[in-house]
């Protein structure tokens, strides 16, 4: 009976994970947020087009495979549109927070608590905006939070949860390599200490992803460090100034305090409050159970070790300027959700202990932290790209299917019109701003449909190009091409487009 107890507590506990999750992500979209950057709306484009013609490297690119192989299936199994490639990610991303509530239950928290941790872990705020994105950053940074996570327990059910998490985030995120590493590396040392030679399986799974893609890049790309070196040049065609040096270490540690000051104040204040109240009541070893144990005894040095080596890789990708991922406040999720999993087993074990003025102290460390968020560098410039959106989704419905459209935007917007047309294979792309190739200035040749830029065709004046106007908004034309003129030699051949 006590186990059916604990049963029906375990799934209580993982619905209130999922449920609320979902919901938040559901309320976040519903609020109005659409896309971080035109990033999201590439990998949109990049998944349809892996739903019409699947291949191991969707994207061709420095971008893992993983993403594009979950999102391109769904979509090839039902529809190729935007809103299901974000439904997609979003329900990734509560089936990841379940993933990292069954480690915690693994490695001895109660459902209650393992519940409440990994709730509040998916309702940071970066893991909020991430988790509704299309970006693989929300479910990957729990994966890997679960991989870190499993090291504090020398259970192989554990170790076997937490190498699938590591398989799946390394194939989806750099910054999961170094935590698969560290991983394999305590479990080879486990394994040989205790004899255990099951433990063999969650190393090798463990190893996979990364071995697996530098293997490719190997075979197919003459370089294991394909990734790198295709960022590197892109960010000089970009004319971007890549500053390395020492200067830049303190980036990433000061990134973990920047972009989430609340939790991390919080879970100072309180890790001050549980060492002093350990130190009056003289309480011995804190070692051996996770309920009683101290933050870092509770993660145990191998979980350490994981997320030392996280920081140490985005460090030094931070001084060489040279790190195949970008944006701390996204490589760094999955530290802050092990901040929360501390913060919630540090406060529920002092709960009862704590008196006013210790009380106070907390309240004072949320209140500088939403101060600090207040005067912070905020999320960043958003995506939304209404007018993109909004012009791509009337071309779907007046476009017959099955005919070309051309589309001509001043900027990567044509992303965001291609994830919303979600006819891969049928939009011809009249200027990619890819500093690598420069515009060829070739024609329209066989799209009898057209997305411009209202700006580009007042500059050429091109209106006479445009047979007859379908749909338009503040910010593009949809229109009906003319008939493009026989080609009648190498000269004079008049050109609408560019």
């Amino acid at each position: 009976m006590a186990k059916l107890r604990d049963f029906v507590g375990e799934l209580r506990g993982g619905a209130l994970v999922v449920g609320v999750k979902l919901a938040a992500s559901f309320a976040v979209v519903r609020a109005g947020f659409v896309a971080l950057s035109d990033d999201d709306y590439s990998r949109v484009v990049i998944a349809q087009q892996f739903s019409l013609t699947p291949s191991w490297d969707p994207s061709g690119t420095s971008w893992l495979p993983f993403p594009f192989w979950l999102q391109g299936s769904i979509l090839r199994a039902f529809s190729p549109s935007f809103e299901l490639c974000r439904g997609v990610n979003i329900v990734a991303a509560a089936g990841a927070l379940l993933v990292l509530y069954l480690v915690a239950l693994q490695i001895g928290l109660k459902p209650r608590q393992a519940a409440l941790g990994t709730t509040l872990a998916g309702l940071l705020p970066y893991s909020l905006l991430l988790g509704a994105a299309t970006p693989p950053d929300g479910f990957c940074a729990a994966l890997i939070a679960a991989t870190i996570l499993s090291l504090r327990s020398d259970k192989p059910s554990a170790l076997l949860t937490g190498a699938l998490a590591a398989l799946i985030a390394s194939l989806s995120r750099y910054e999961s390599w170094p935590v698969a590493l560290v991983f394999a590396g305590v479990v080879l040392w486990r394994s040989v200490h205790a004899r255990q030679a099951q433990l063999l399986v969650p190393l090798a799974l463990a190893l996979v992803g990364p071995l697996g893609w530098m293997l490719h890049g190997a075979l197919h790309h003459n370089s294991a460090l394909f990734f790198v070196t295709r960022v590197t040049a892109y960010q000089h065609a970009l004319g971007a100034t890549l500053t390395s040096g020492w200067e830049n270490a303190l980036r990433t540690p000061l990134a973990l305090l920047r972009f989430e000051p609340e939790t991390v104040l919080l879970l100072l204040a309180t890790l001050v409050l549980g060492r002093a109240h350990r130190i009056a009541e003289k309480s011995g070893d804190f070692a051996r159970s996770p309920e009683t144990a101290g933050p870092a005894r509770f993660f145990g040095w191998g979980s350490i070790l994981a997320a030392g080596a996280l920081i140490v890789f985005l460090m030094v990708g931070d001084i060489r300027s040279s790190t195949a991922t970008h944006h701390a406040e996204r490589t760094l999720l999955s530290l802050w959700m092990l901040a929360a999993l501390a913060l919630t087993h540090e406060l529920s074990r002092l709960w009862a202990k704590l008196n006013a003025p210790q009380w106070m102290l907390l309240a004072v460390a949320f209140v500088v932290g939403v101060l600090a968020r207040v005067e912070g560098p905020g999320f960043g410039t958003l995506a939304p790209r209404n007018e993109e959106r909004a012009i791509g989704t009337l071309a779907r419905s007046l476009v017959p299917t099955g005919e070309q459209l051309a589309i001509w935007t001043t900027d990567y917007g044509y992303f965001a019109i291609q994830a919303s047309f979600a006819r891969p294979g049928t939009a011809q792309i009249l200027d990619r701003h890819d500093p690598r190739t420069p515009h060829s200035n070739s024609p329209v040749r066989s799209a009898n449909f057209g997305i411009f830029d209202r700006s580009l065709l007042l500059a050429g004046a091109r209106e006479h190009c445009l047979a007859k106007e379908l749909a338009a908004n503040s910010k593009f034309v949809l229109a009906r091409l003319a008939p493009q003129p026989s080609r009648s030699g190498d000269t004079d051949d008049p050109r609408c487009w560019p």
